[in-house]
């Protein structure tokens, strides 16, 4: 894990689109609080056109132990399964973010 973290060189992020940002008082490079009824997470903000307005971006793979506050955006995911196949349901989550 160590090689993969120093190879990312990055602190956890999340991507969000520069109107959502602006509405949101969120500037690029900045920490926010990706949050809902199941938990929450601080990640970078990351504003970019490279996701449509009303989506965000996060991706899965950080350890809770090498995150920010010992959570990660798994934190604000169901442990639903998906009726079908039994697979995961964590691919998509309505969350909020603000300025931490």
């Amino acid at each position: 894990m160590p090689g993969l973290v120093a190879k990312e060189r990055q602190v956890p992020w999340i991507e969000i689109n520069p109107e959502d940002a602006r509405r949101r008082g969120i500037v690029d490079g900045t920490m926010v609080i990706v949050s809902n009824v199941r938990g929450e997470c601080r990640l970078r903000a990351v504003v970019t056109d490279n996701v449509l307005a009303g989506v965000a971006v996060s991706p899965k793979g950080r350890w809770q132990s090498s995150s920010l506050d010992s959570h990660n955006v798994n934190w604000t995911t169901s442990d639903a399964l998906a009726d079908i196949g039994g697979q995961s349901t964590f691919h998509s989550n309505l969350v909020e973010i603000r300025p931490a």
